[in-house]
């Protein structure tokens, strides 16, 4: 079994190279070198982030790198997601928090389910955003429960994805920026594919770059465009979803 690790690259200088390295190390302790590749998308950065790209790819083999003109975090995962190659796809933030519990845990059960999210909002105990942030990720989570039936704690977390059995699930998603892997997650639930949402813990490893005003706008923009989309996707079966805690994670239980 093989596995991509796709991040989206957007002004990162300050943290990308001992990241990238960081993960790079965790992942080659429980995966041979040659078992796993790193897909970066480079958004446009006005940082030094694409000189430090190249740097790294330097350094590792195994690191492929697409570069986009304008910043945009959905579309970067969805390309990523169709350029990957390996049987297993990771995506994951620059800034995500690595979890070896969330790691070993969702390498161990890949195959019993299609997607496994790594939730931040699932376990407040392990949850170390900032009272701003928490308020916006539940204002959210609210919508996408009230108006589009979501089962899920989180959409925006960490995923261990089965690439052969979503792809074509990824390639339908319409929307981009903020929003994609929340339409991905909803299609794939109103679809039946087996999912398992899992806490991990959840510390900014930088303070926001901003009160988010313009991303709050876009955000509720797409939550209608994705409302309208969703609406001609019947729930025909059952939502084949499991939540776990953090005890089961640790104890490597399914």
């Amino acid at each position: 079994m093989s596995l991509d690790i796709v991040i989206p690259i957007y002004n990162e200088s300050m943290i990308l190279e001992k990241s990238i390295i960081h993960i790079h190390k965790k992942i080659k302790k429980i995966i041979p070198n040659k078992k796993f590749n790193f897909i970066l998308i480079e958004n446009g950065s006005t940082d030094e982030s694409l000189r430090k790209i190249y740097r790294l790819k330097k350094k590792f083999k195994n690191i492929s790198v697409y570069r986009r003109k304008k910043s945009n975090y959905g579309a970067s995962l969805k390309q990523g997601c169709i350029k990957a190659k390996n049987d297993f796809i990771l995506i994951m933030n620059i800034d995500h928090l690595w979890d070896d519990h969330f790691f070993k845990w969702s390498w161990k059960h890949k195959i019993n389910f299609d997607v496994i999210i790594g939730s931040k909002r699932s376990d407040p105990f392990l949850n170390k955003q900032t009272r701003y942030r928490k308020i916006l990720s539940g204002i959210l989570n609210f919508i996408l429960s009230f108006f589009l039936n979501s089962v899920f704690a989180d959409t925006h977390g960490m995923k261990m994805i089965n690439r052969k059995k979503t792809l074509n699930q990824i390639k339908l998603c319409r929307l981009s920026r903020g929003q994609f892997d929340t339409e991905l997650m909803l299609r794939l639930a109103r679809n039946s594919y087996k999912i398992a949402e899992i806490p991990i813990p959840y510390i900014e490893k930088r303070n926001p770059r901003n009160f988010m005003l313009r991303k709050i706008l876009q955000n509720i923009f797409d939550i209608i465009k994705l409302i309208k989309i969703l609406k001609k996707i019947k729930v025909t079966k059952p939502v084949n979803y499991r939540r776990y805690n953090r005890h089961d994670v640790i104890n490597l239980y399914v």
